[in-house]
C-alpha cells in the first residue's frame, strides 16, 4: 500500500509540474 501511495504522489505531483509548464 505504501508504494501504491508514492507512486500515486509521484503521478499528482509531475501532472501539477506537466500542469504548470504547459498552462
Amino acid at each position: 500500500m505504501v508504494v501504491l501511495d508514492t507512486t500515486a504522489r509521484t503521478a499528482v505531483d509531475a501532472a501539477k509540474s506537466i500542469g504548470v509548464h504547459v498552462g
